[in-house]
């Protein structure tokens, strides 16, 4: 049975590198008949699309199971958490194993608490007897470990026969955690990074490192070509900076030496406005004295002046009021008189009317 396992082993590598190559050798014409101007990221890429070996096969299928089985494994605890409402879908079987690992795992985690939260005083951490206790209590929570990894076991086993179940929980995919939706990313990246590990051969791996060897050597050489005309570049800029900074410069050094200018100028004005203004000052200090001895007399005429008119106005109305009344006075004697006149004619008229009877 051995002897048939090792030929039949010999067998497949004999098939394998048979393969390997073939795929070189059209690696080989595909890289001659390549045009020099060629993409770099085409050369790199794998020229065959499947795996060449089973042993290639066997490794990817162990890394697909694995993100398989990681999937449902993920999924346990929100399953568990909802599990009258999954239960009819998972049938009998499925719906006892979850039960019995959700109560193995609380047991677990009482152990643990158990181990990790009870204070130890000092002299009993050194009796034997407490030790012999903590050593049973981790080989307790040993025993439960091993256990809780068979249901584990035993749940992906019961998945496995059972694809309509695996349906249903593949809707729930949004009930893992971030974690775990980070780590099923990770080995997905894993599978495609060896994936295509595996679809290249070794010689062709030799030609592509070769290749990528001098792809770096000229971009090596490129930054250094890049770095020498960066630092040409930066000294034209330099000294075309220096250039733009002297004629500012000079171009400065004449705004001063005009400011300069413009400032004599503007202070000899201003040095002949304060000296008019200090004789100016002087006469006006002069003429408010003269005006303060002026002052009296001035305010002596004004008020004899104010007193001459208001005389003048009591007078002038005085005139007024003895001719206003004169006006009166020889209104009502032309009215006595009139009314005297007219007395004296009704008299006559009444005289002569006797006579006349």
């Amino acid at each position: 049975m051995a002897s048939e396992i090792i030929v039949q082993h010999q067998q497949l590598e004999y098939n394998a590198e048979e393969n390997i190559s073939k795929s070189s050798n059209i690696y080989d014409v595909s890289v001659q008949n390549m045009a020099p101007n060629m993409d770099a990221l085409q050369i790199l890429e794998p020229v065959r699309q499947k795996l060449a070996s089973i042993e290639a096969e066997r490794i990817i299928s162990v890394i697909e199971k694995t993100i398989d089985k990681i999937e449902i494994v993920t999924l346990i605890p929100y399953i568990i958490n909802n599990l009258d409402r999954f239960s009819v879908g998972l049938g009998l079987e499925l719906t006892c194993a979850l039960r019995e690992h959700d109560r193995l795992e609380k047991h677990l985690d009482f152990a643990f608490s158990r181990l990790f939260n009870v204070n130890i005083p000092a002299e009993a951490s050194e009796n034997s007897i407490h030790k012999i206790k903590m050593e049973e209590k981790k080989q307790d929570i040993q025993i439960l470990q091993q256990a809780f990894g068979t249901s584990v076991k035993n749940i992906l086993r019961l998945f496995k026969g059972n694809p309509s179940a695996c349906q249903i929980i593949q809707s729930e995919c949004h009930a893992r955690s971030r974690t775990c939706v980070d780590l099923i990313l990770v080995l997905m990246e894993l599978r495609d990074f060896v994936f295509e590990r595996l679809l290249i051969p070794p010689n062709e791996a030799k030609e592509k490192f070769e290749y990528v060897q001098k792809i770096i050597k000229r971009d090596k050489q490129n930054t250094e070509i890049t770095a020498t005309l960066e630092a040409e570049l930066t000294q034209a800029i330099q000294n075309k900076e220096n250039e733009r900074k002297y004629k500012i410069e000079t171009e400065i050094e004449n705004w001063i030496q005009k400011y300069d200018a413009d400032l004599q100028e503007k202070q000899d004005e201003y040095e002949n406005l304060f000296k008019k203004y200090n004789d100016e000052t002087v006469l006006l200090f002069e003429l408010e004295q003269k005006i303060g001895t002026l002052e009296p007399e001035y305010t002596q005429i004004v008020e004899e002046r104010k007193i001459k008119e208001e005389k003048k106005k009591a007078k002038e109305h005085q005139t007024f009021l003895m001719g206003k009344a004169a006006i009166t006075i020889q209104s009502f004697w032309k009215g006595y008189k009139v009314r005297q006149l007219m007395k004296a004619l009704k008299k006559k008229k009444k005289g002569k009317g006797k006579k006349k009877k």
